[in-house]
């Protein structure tokens, strides 16, 4: 999967970016919080990007971290490999296949977003 173009502020502000270390980054508007590489978090990072796409919004949501929502990988980061950034609009299209996807981490959430959208 190549380097996605994110052209708007909406999108900078709600999207997964996911890192070579295993981990993944949820930016959800003025929310945001970091699941750390284990198959359980990234399960869960899914299933609250799942309820968000159903929902709209993340009001009363626990867990925000600021941290989370400064991470802003640089294009030389994207490029070498470090991290992937999966805008809302393109989530449910990440690849389930090992082969196709860009690590573990984006495998896992692939597989439980698949799993679990309507």
């Amino acid at each position: 999967m190549s380097v996605m173009d994110i052209t708007t502020e909406q999108a900078m502000n709600k999207r997964a970016i996911f890192d070579n270390g295993g981990g993944i980054t949820v930016q959800l508007g003025k929310w945001a919080n970091y699941y750390e590489g284990s198959d359980a978090q990234i399960k869960q990072a899914a299933d609250d990007v799942r309820t968000y796409l159903e929902t709209g919004n993340t009001e009363g949501w626990e867990g925000h971290e600021p941290e989370a929502a400064e991470c802003q990988p640089t294009i030389d980061e994207l490029h070498n490999g470090g991290y992937m950034i999966v805008t809302m609009s393109a989530v449910r299209n990440l690849p389930t296949d090992p082969d196709e996807a860009w690590g573990h981490n984006a495998m896992v959430f692939a597989q439980q977003m698949k799993a679990n959208l309507k």
